[in-house]
């Protein structure tokens, strides 16, 4: 599971290996892992509901590490993907599939169960 979170400016190593990591981040793309669906959470610093959601998130990856991953993006340090997926309110959850594609869009809180069950409809994680 792999976070994109804030970083200071006097952590130029830090930034360069998350650059390294994730380079699309920088142009405003999101590339997934290969074979990977992407779990975008759109946040902003002191927002109680996005710190729920975001264990929500890490949670449900930390069950699925071979098929999904977690990104938190932060509206300070990646505005050009707020603008790129055009997200006006947070949390914002946007799930992307392996090829990069927008499958599912939530703006609002979205718990555990039905996470799983929305995963599981759209055929990313395995039915139980």
């Amino acid at each position: 599971m792999a976070l994109i979170r804030s970083v200071r400016p006097g952590k130029a190593a830090l930034c360069l290996a998350l650059l390294l990591v994730f380079p699309g981040l920088l142009f405003g793309q999101v590339t997934p892992s290969p074979g990977k669906a992407v779990l975008l959470e759109f946040s902003r610093p002191g927002c109680p509901i996005c710190a729920r959601m975001e264990k929500v998130l890490q949670d449900v990856a930390a069950r699925y590490p071979d098929r999904l991953e977690v990104r938190l993006v932060v509206r300070e340090h990646h505005e050009h993907l707020f603008k790129e997926y055009r997200v006006v309110f947070v949390p914002t959850l946007i799930v992307l599939d392996a090829a990069g594609k927008e499958l599912f869009r939530r703006e609002t809180p979205i718990s555990r169960v039905e996470l799983l069950q929305k995963l599981r409809v759209l055929g990313l994680i395995p039915r139980e």
